[in-house]
């Protein structure tokens, strides 16, 4: 059974497994099978946001650690292949992700610049 916690006006904070994408990216990227439920899932209308919680969600800080040695981050890092402002590029408009491991896991998407998501996991 799902749990809808109001987060705040318009944000919704839901406690559950469906958390597939994110586990997914976790893995592509660095390499780290997230076997435990996340902490925390969040999802909002990218419209909704307003200014500054915006800018806090755009900025994509990895802290000063840098992923596993061979990991498709790194790589990334190093060549730049594929990222902007450290959200990784599937598709222009269409979809876009952050992988962020800074004391925590979280990974952050948008879906057709309109759906805005957050999954974090306790490191």
């Amino acid at each position: 059974m799902r749990r809808v916690v109001p987060h705040s006006a318009r944000l919704y904070t839901r406690f559950d497994n469906n958390s597939k994408n994110a586990r997914g990216h976790v893995y592509f990227e660095l390499g780290e099978p997230m076997l435990s439920p996340p902490r925390l899932i969040r999802a909002i209308p990218m419209e909704a946001i307003s200014g500054d919680e915006r800018l806090e969600f755009e900025n994509v800080d990895s802290g000063s650690l840098f992923p596993e040695v061979g990991s498709r981050m790194l790589i990334r890092i190093v060549t730049g292949q594929d990222i902007e402002d450290g959200w990784v590029i599937v598709q222009e408009d269409v979809y876009r992700y952050a992988v962020m491991w800074d004391g925590e896991i979280t990974v952050r998407t948008v879906l057709y610049d309109y759906l805005a998501t957050e999954v974090r996991w306790d490191a």
